[in-house]
């Protein structure tokens, strides 16, 4: 899951990383300056989760390539399915796990 606000003045989303499962476990004040030099504090309510990079994806690839290795065009075929199913389940949890972020008040 990755976190994020959008510069007040140029819309730039800002992303930072956290542990918090839910807005009241930031801090009440955050401090960001963009890119383009714009600095503001922002509250927790101006925080966002979005889904972060596919495990279906890497784990798919990272599957078949050892399948590959291991058992050549059969093997990295099984591989890719295998792994890639495990990725596709982890991306669920992380697709509740966001929704239950953005909704948390």
């Amino acid at each position: 899951m990755k976190f994020y606000i959008s510069c007040r003045e140029c819309g730039i989303k800002l992303y930072f990383s956290s542990e918090a499962k839910l807005r009241n476990e930031l801090p009440t004040s955050l401090k960001f300056t963009c890119f383009n030099g714009h600095t503001f504090y922002y509250s927790s309510q101006e925080v966002w989760a979005e889904v972060g990079f596919s495990a279906f994806t890497s784990g798919a690839l990272i599957g078949g390539v050892i399948g590959a290795v291991a058992g050549g065009s059969a093997g990295a075929t099984i591989g890719a399915f295998l792994f890639g199913a495990a990725g596709a389940n982890q991306d669920e949890r992380e697709r509740e796990a966001v929704k239950r972020f953005n909704n948390s008040w």
